[in-house]
């Protein structure tokens, strides 16, 4: 299912970046094996557990503002791909957490948005 995003008030000067967030609940991390991330995005994003940085792609290294452009354009088909990655689960807390995404376009005038994630765990079974 997709969700309509605003580009904003000019079609000419749409905004870069949009950001989703996501509160979930872990009730021992101890007990975490290990996180999974998967994510499809167009153009760049920035993800981040907990406030900290867990994965940056197709974006500059170092401070990111709203204005700022992903490196590339991905063609229609690398958009589709997903991207999946091993998270250290020591990053997860006790009780409520916050996973959060900036989506960043490779130019203003980008007919489309893309993005899709989804975090999931393994924990250890037993008493």
């Amino acid at each position: 299912m997709a969700t309509l995003i605003g580009y904003g008030p000019n079609a000419a000067q749409k905004y870069v970046t949009i950001w989703f967030r996501n509160k979930f609940k872990v009730a021992d991390p101890t007990k975490l094996q290990w996180v999974k991330l998967r994510l499809r995005r167009d153009d760049g994003c920035i993800v981040r557990l907990n406030g900290v940085e867990i994965q940056r792609l197709n974006l500059p290294q170092g401070p990111v503002g709203p204005t700022t452009l992903a490196g590339v354009a991905l063609s229609a088909g690398m958009e589709s791909n997903w991207v999946t990655t091993y998270v250290n689960p020591a990053g997860t807390v006790a009780g409520e957490n916050v996973f959060s995404v900036e989506v960043h376009q490779a130019a203003v005038t980008s007919p489309d948005l893309i993005f899709e994630a989804e975090l999931t765990g393994m924990a250890m079974q037993g008493p």
